[in-house]
């Protein structure tokens, strides 16, 4: 047969089972995937069954994908939802959850998270009619006990670092069988570096993203490295976004840690007008209230915005129409912005009120 190896009869042995390199690798992969549980199994080069639905499933490897004429990218997808029988449409640059192959439908909570990037059809056997998705991996704090990172800090400092409802996305691509996506995930991405996040607020329960893992994979281990951690306050030291308050600096543009700011021993007192003393609100986010709020995690920029606005279209207005307003965004923001975050301080670095 053209271009098959050449093999010198005296080295072949007859005993030998006829069984091609490609068909051992996949088994050995396949022993590999069944020994490992959580993270180990996904940071294989390829995951040949993410989660299949039969004994007969098969996922392609993303070279695979790229053949012409065995698969046809699709613009969208339609998924019937094990757990209600609904149909869930998918498409490029939404965020899903994937079933791994050691956790059932009971247990959600351990679902892993995939962005969408293309979706394929496969033409030929053996995935004629099936369909897959090509994507990139989330990394919550948990998946990152099998990863060595690189950027000076350790498994407990990042624990500390990151929220129980945080994910790291990552240049890890993958292709899992459309069978093994089990709902759509509403991922918020907050921005660490501007003065107002344009996602709006962040709900306490929902999953959210800020920093990116670009790993890599090295004899069998994986190498990452988390960017943007160093680039907070002047301290360089990372936080997690809940338990810290932060005060942004308008001449700097950059967010420091309220403890990093030095307190203001000439701090004004609490104005009388209504307006004035909403105006007076720092720009802040983090751990602003004893109880947590949406607008905790994006900060007051958006809505101290919303009615600095209003007011310089309305100069003259009464308490009784600030009022209103106040309803209208948010009164209880407002109620508690005032309330608890009455103390002043002055940047590390220009020692500008904050």
């Amino acid at each position: 047969m053209p271009g098959a190896p050449t093999v010198k009869p005296q080295t072949r042995r007859i005993t030998e089972p006829r069984v091609c390199r490609t068909a051992k690798a996949q088994a050995l992969r396949t022993v590999e995937a069944r020994t490992c549980r959580t993270l180990k199994a996904r940071v294989r080069p390829t995951v040949k069954a993410m989660a299949p639905t039969t004994a007969g499933d098969q996922v392609p490897t993303i070279t695979m994908l790229r053949r012409p004429g065995h698969f046809t990218a699709r613009p969208g997808l339609f998924i019937t939802q094990p757990s209600t029988g609904d149909f869930l449409s998918v498409r490029g640059g939404d965020v899903v959850f994937v079933r791994p192959p050691d956790a059932s439908r009971e247990t959600p909570d351990t679902f892993w998270k995939l962005r969408v990037n293309d979706i394929y059809r496969g033409e030929k056997k053996p995935y004629r009619d099936q369909y897959f998705l090509l994507g990139t991996w989330y990394y919550a704090r948990e998946d990152l006990q099998d990863v060595t990172l690189s950027d000076g800090f350790d498994r407990k400092e990042i624990v500390t670092i990151l929220d129980e409802m945080e994910l790291l996305s990552s240049n890890h691509q993958d292709v899992i069988s459309s069978s093994t996506v089990e709902d759509a995930c509403r991922l918020y991405n907050l921005d660490t570096k501007g003065r107002s996040s344009l996602t709006g607020e962040i709900p306490h329960d929902r999953w959210y993203s800020r920093f990116n893992l670009n790993i890599t994979f090295c004899q069998g281990k994986a190498l990452g490295f988390i960017e943007g951690l160093d680039d907070i306050c002047s301290c360089h030291y990372p936080h997690n976004p809940r338990v810290v308050q932060e005060r942004f600096c308008g001449s700097c543009c950059k967010w420091f840690h309220f403890e990093c700011c030095r307190p203001n021993p000439d701090s004004p007192s609490s104005p009388s007008r209504l307006i004035d003393r909403i105006l007076t609100i720092p720009c802040a986010r983090g751990k602003l209230h004893k109880s947590q709020h949406d607008w905790e995690l994006t900060g007051t920029a958006q809505n101290l915005d919303l009615i600095r606005t209003w007011y310089q279209e309305n100069p003259d207005a009464s308490d009784r129409l600030v009022k209103d307003k106040m309803e209208e965004i948010s009164f209880e923001f407002f109620r508690l912005s005032m309330q608890d975050l009455t103390e002043k301080r002055l940047c590390p670095v220009c020692g500008t009120e904050l």
